[in-house]
């Protein structure tokens, strides 16, 4: 008699069952393949053919786009990835400066952070119901904080002077109210636009990097921010998911002061946000080839 199957991981009293060949939804049930037929992992599933029956033997192909959003997931850190320890940070457009203190408890100190606001601060104290907080949180423990920066002059403020490792704008807006979409389109991408242009001229040549952090979904789409990498001169090295459980006690709040209640993020969450991580082109890879950003700017992993 034919030895039985099983499910590699399952229990000995899930038995993969029937002879010959596996109907196609039960092959997907047994396998874990969503609707969408997107697998995490390959597995290998065999079938057994009953008395007198031959093995067959099904191998299902991992999507590589999924196989590559899962493990970036898994690699990338705060801490090791997008902010490693020693590396200076200059963060621009803080509201309430709840991420500022986020990188704080990750680093366990605030050394080589410059946090700055648009606003001044009795603005802060007016607008965010929990900025003292989190304002304390970077003053016991180092961050410099320097209010009424404009993001699009970094380049000729002399109080954040220096040249930084990293340079980062966290969910860019203009709090202007444009009910008209073009025009409010157009007014971001500017800013966006103008951030760009000045952040360069501030962040390490060689490995500096500028990142944006910007919701998916409409208007934010439009601002089409890989075109606008491209046309300053720039690349999108990569794109992570913004992923608020990352940076402990962050939350969001917008230009108004609403919103930055204690673990709301769901403005967020909703649609999903993601990290451009931009920078200087490389003039040639280790090969001494040339590289040179694709036409929309893109210049490495599309997965997000």
């Amino acid at each position: 008699m034919a030895k039985k199957q099983y499910k590699r991981g399952a229990s000995k009293n899930r038995k993969i069952k029937g002879s010959g060949k596996m109907g196609k939804s039960a092959a997907k049930m047994l396998l874990g393949v969503s609707k969408k037929g997107k697998k995490m992992n390959r597995l290998v599933v065999r079938a057994g053919g009953g008395i007198g029956g031959n093995e067959v033997v099904k191998k299902v192909k991992v999507n590589p786009v999924v196989r590559k959003q899962e493990e970036k997931r898994k690699k990338v850190s705060v801490k090791g990835t997008l902010y490693p320890e020693g590396h200076s940070i200059l963060l621009v457009g803080e509201g309430d400066f709840s991420f500022a203190a986020s990188l704080v408890r990750l680093r366990g100190h605030g050394d080589g952070i410059v946090a700055t606001s648009l606003d001044q601060l009795d603005q802060i104290k007016r607008k965010y119901a929990h900025s003292d907080k989190h304002i304390q949180t970077c003053v016991e423990n180092g961050v410099v904080l320097v209010h009424g920066v404009n993001c699009t002059e970094l380049e000729d403020n002399q109080s954040i002077s220096g040249i930084f490792d990293r340079v980062v704008f966290n969910f860019p807006h203009s709090g202007c109210g444009l009910k008209d979409k073009a025009k409010n389109v157009a007014l971001h991408k500017k800013l966006v636009t103008d951030f760009l242009t000045s952040a360069q001229e501030i962040i390490r040549p060689e490995t500096g990097e500028i990142h944006i952090a910007l919701k998916k979904g409409e208007p934010y789409d439009s601002w089409q921010i890989p075109r606008l990498v491209t046309e300053c001169g720039l690349v999108v090295k990569t794109a992570y998911p913004f992923n608020p459980h990352m940076f402990p006690g962050y939350a969001h709040c917008k230009t108004s002061g609403t919103g930055g209640e204690p673990g709301d993020n769901s403005t967020i969450t909703k649609n999903g946000a993601r990290i451009w991580v931009i920078s200087y082109p490389k003039t040639e890879d280790a090969s001494g080839i040339n590289q040179k950003p694709e036409p929309d700017g893109f210049h490495g992993d599309r997965s997000y």
